[in-house]
């Protein structure tokens, strides 16, 4: 664990002890994105423990190097893997002296009782105004317990974004698999490389010829 993380490691009991038993905080540390979680509170609200590997929500901050500009992401849509509940999540970057990334701080706190009684009263008051949080369904974040989950949800994904099932695309079809797939952060994974060349029946060269193209067009 990197030296500086220590420092949080009380506060992932102690934000979940405040906020309540609906609330599960998370401690990342980006130096192993395949076990990254290095805590996690007493209250859990996924299935999740120590060495669970990173989020698709975190990749794509990675990969679009959104926490170069802010320190924080508040307030956007989390799910567990089996998408029954919905949580408001928000994380912390951490970053070194030299304003590098080295983890994050996730709070997600289980709504799904009150977005069901706010609907209810929607509905009897006939209301039917987004709040702001369904407004971000673009950040959300799905929790997976381990790397392999994580890619075959990132791999669903983007096979959803084609008609036509991966093995089956044109070769500038599969170009833009790869795209859409390395746009997710997927490729920042150990392992991606060879699960994207099986899902879509080429050779691993064939992937890494694509990855460039894509990066440098």
């Amino acid at each position: 664990m990197h030296p500086k993380l220590r420092g949080y490691l009380p506060l992932v009991n102690f934000i979940a002890e405040v906020v309540g038993p609906n609330c599960e905080v998370v401690l990342h540390d980006l130096s192993d994105l395949e076990h990254s979680v290095v805590a996690i509170s007493d209250n859990r609200l996924t299935d999740r423990q120590v060495g669970s590997s990173i989020t698709d929500f975190a990749l794509r901050v990675l990969h679009d190097r959104g926490d170069r500009e802010q320190d924080f992401a508040v307030n956007y849509v989390g799910r567990p893997r089996d998408e029954t509940r919905t949580f408001r999540s928000s994380t912390l970057f951490v970053k070194d002296e030299e304003g590098k990334t080295i983890g994050m701080l996730c709070v997600n706190v289980d709504i799904t009782g009150l977005m069901q009684a706010r609907e209810a009263l929607d509905k009897f008051l006939l209301l039917e105004k987004l709040s702001p949080l369904e407004e971000k369904q673009a950040m959300q974040e799905t929790y997976a317990e381990s790397v392999g989950d994580l890619l075959d949800n990132l791999l669903r994904e983007t096979r959803a974004q084609f008609a036509a099932p991966p093995e089956s695309l044109s070769a500038a079809e599969k170009r833009r698999f790869v795209s859409a797939l390395s746009q997710k952060g997927g490729f920042l994974l150990k392992g991606a490389v060879s699960r994207a060349a099986a899902a879509l029946g080429v050779s691993e060269q064939t992937v890494y010829r694509y990855l460039k193209d894509v990066q440098c067009p």
